[in-house]
C-alpha cells in the first residue's frame, strides 16, 4: 500500500520547488503492487544527477545525457523518488524520450514514501550496551542501547558460499572479496580469520548498489548498524560510513536475544566483542565491521556454536 498522497497545495509547492532546485532523482523498476524501495525484475535503482535535471514544463522533467542504465527504464512503469525539505517522496510514471533527453511525466498523485518497518519479533536481535570503564568504549560518544537487527537480505546462521551469490553482482563480490583478503593478509592475521566465510557477506554487502541508492522516509535519519554475519567466533555489523561509531580496536559489550523454541521463546547472551577490523567500500559509502569475541560464557559460545542454519520458533 502506498504512503499518504501529497494534498494540491502540497504538489504545487513540491512542483515549484522541483523547477528551481537541481535535485537527485531515484529511479526503480515498479511492478504496480510493490510499495518497497527493492529492485524489480533484477534491474536495480539508477540514481539520476542533479546536475542532468531540468524541469521544462510544469509537470515534465528533463533527463539531460542519459546513461544506457537510465535508457533500460524507457517505456516501464517506473517508481521515482527524491526528497523535498529531507521527506522521502515518490511517484509512479513512465519515462518517454525525446530530441532533449528522457522525459518523466509527473503524475496527479504524489505520495510519501512508507516507513519501512520490518516485523521483527521474531527474529535475531542485538543490543549494543557500549562499555563505560574502557576508554576504548565504542559508544562513548553515542546513547547507549543501541538496537540492531539482521540484516533481511542475509541469513546470518548460515555459512556465506561464493556460488549463491547473484550473478548480476558476482563479479563485483569477486574483486571485492579478493581486496578484503589481501587486507586481511597484510595485517598477517590470516590465521584468524577462520575460513573467512564472513568475507563474503562483506563483498557482497559492498557489492549491492541497490541498498545504497535507497530513498527512505525521512533523509539523513540516523539508521543503527545491522547484523549479516554471527558465528561463534565473531559477529559482523554493516553500516553506512556518515552513521559510523566503532573504531578498530574498540571493546563494547552487547545483549543478544536468539529465537528458541519453548516457553520462553527466547535465549540472551551477553557478551563482549573487539573490534579486529573496519572495512570501507570502494565509494566511500559504507561499512562492515568485524567483532570478535572477547569475553562470553561456555555455554553461550555452544549454543551459538550448535545453532542450526535456519532456526524455528
Amino acid at each position: 500500500m502506498a504512503g499518504k498522497s501529497l494534498t494540491g497545495i502540497e504538489r504545487a509547492l513540491v512542483l515549484e520547488y522541483l523547477s528551481k532546485t537541481d535535485l537527485p532523482l531515484s529511479l526503480s523498476l515498479f511492478n504496480g503492487t510493490d510499495s518497497k524501495n527493492k529492485p524489480f525484475a533484477g534491474m536495480f535503482p539508477v540514481v539520476v544527477k542533479a546536475e542532468n535535471i531540468q524541469m521544462i514544463k510544469s509537470d515534465v522533467i528533463l533527463i539531460r545525457n542519459p546513461s544506457v542504465s537510465i535508457l533500460r527504464f524507457v517505456g516501464k512503469n517506473v517508481k521515482v523518488q527524491f526528497y523535498y525539505n529531507r521527506v522521502g517522496l515518490f511517484f509512479l510514471t513512465t519515462l518517454e524520450t525525446s530530441s532533449l533527453g528522457v522525459e518523466v511525466f509527473v503524475p496527479p498523485v504524489i505520495s510519501h514514501i512508507e516507513e519501512d518497518i520490518i516485523a521483527r519479533k521474531k527474529d535475531f536481535s542485538l543490543v549494543i550496551l557500549g562499555d563505560s570503564k574502557s576508554k576504548n568504549a565504542v559508544a562513548k560518544n553515542v546513547s547507549l542501547g543501541i538496537e540492531c537487527f539482521c540484516e533481511p537480505e542475509y541469513a546470518i546462521f548460515k555459512t556465506p558460499a561464493f556460488s549463491e551469490v547473484d550473478e548480476k553482482i558476482k563479479l563485483d563480490v569477486k574483486a571485492y572479496l579478493e581486496k578484503l583478503v589481501s587486507i586481511v593478509k597484510a595485517c598477517g592475521r590470516s590465521q584468524s580469520i577462520g575460513d573467512g566465510a564472513f568475507l563474503i557477506s562483506i563483498a557482497r554487502y559492498f557489492s549491492d548498489s541497490a541498498e545504497s541508492q535507497k530513498i527512505t522516509s525521512l533523509q539523513d535519519r540516523f539508521i543503527p548498524p545491522a547484523v549479516i554475519y554471527l558465528d561463534s567466533s565473531r559477529i559482523v555489523f554493516v553500516c553506512k560510513k556518515k552513521y559510523l561509531f566503532f573504531s578498530s580496536g574498540a571493546v563494547f559489550s552487547v545483549l543478544m536475544n536468539f529465537p528458541i523454541k519453548g516457553p520462553l521463546k527466547e535465549r540472551k547472551v551477553f557478551a563482549d566483542l573487539r573490534i579486529e577490523d573496519v572495512f570501507i567500500s570502494d565509494n566511500n559509502e559504507k561499512c562492515a565491521v568485524n567483532a570478535v569475541f572477547s569475553s562470553i560464557k561456555q555455554e553461550d559460545l555452544r549454543f551459538i556454536s550448535e545453532i542450526p542454519e535456519h532456526p524455528k520458533i
